[in-house]
């Protein structure tokens, strides 16, 4: 069976909490009389919750702040959420220019390990995300690794899920050994039956799950097809 590996990228390849932070930080200070900053620590509390750009507006907005992050994905997206996230695409593309926002991006140690094997075998990898493809390209072509396959937040949007995205791309093949590392447990789940392992990422953001595997694990699994 040929190899086949499906990657989140925030909180799986990259560390990219302090550059989310700064981007809801420039927009809170462009729209001050729409939205307050928060702290660093319970923006890091609510980012275990998130799964979309359109959410941070409920923790940044004075009028529609979550106090219970838990209900968060209870929350149907209405036109003030999609206009934050119309807002932090502006503002990141902006940061984007600056040399500081791909040095903010930082690559895990998991990435570390496999980068090798990313460059040599680009096409039994994919990325498949909710953030925006560009903001990906950049940091990959920083790091060197502007080779893979990568379907970001448009492609998630247009398709109605991650596991739709691929299906309907045609990488969901019976005759592959596919595998899907992700930090969430949320966007696993539907992966379960569907392919033949699902790894969480216990070293990402979703700080609710238990479980999971640790960043040499994971890295070893990889390593493990290629011997």
């Amino acid at each position: 069976m040929k190899p086949f590996f499906f990657f989140d990228f925030d909180g799986v390849l990259f560390d990219t909490l302090p550059e989310v932070f700064s981007v809801c930080l420039e927009v809170s200070r462009n729209f001050p009389d729409e939205y307050s900053p928060v702290g660093f620590d319970e923006f890091t509390e609510f980012r275990s919750y998130l799964t979309d750009a359109w959410q941070f507006n409920r923790l940044f907005s004075r009028h529609l702040k979550l106090t219970d992050f838990s209900l968060l994905s209870d929350i149907e997206a209405i036109q003030s959420d999609w206009i934050f996230t119309q807002r932090f695409f502006e503002a990141r593309k902006h940061l984007m220019q600056y040399d500081a926002w791909v040095q903010s991006m930082k690559p895990y140690n998991f990435f570390l390990e496999i980068k090798s094997l990313l460059v040599n075998n680009s096409k039994s990898f994919v990325i498949i995300s909710t953030r925006n493809e560009d903001s990906i390209q950049k940091t990959l072509a920083y790091q060197g690794v502007d080779v893979l396959r990568i379907f970001g937040q448009n492609a998630v949007r247009k398709h109605g899920s991650k596991l739709k995205v691929l299906e309907d791309s045609g990488f969901i093949k019976q005759e592959n050994y596919m595998v899907y590392i992700d930090d969430m447990r949320t966007h696993l789940e539907p992966f379960q039956n569907k392919i033949n392992l699902c790894i969480q990422a216990k070293w990402g953001y979703d700080t609710s799950a238990k479980g999971g595997y640790s960043q040499q694990q994971a890295a070893s699994i990889l390593k493990s097809f290629f011997s």
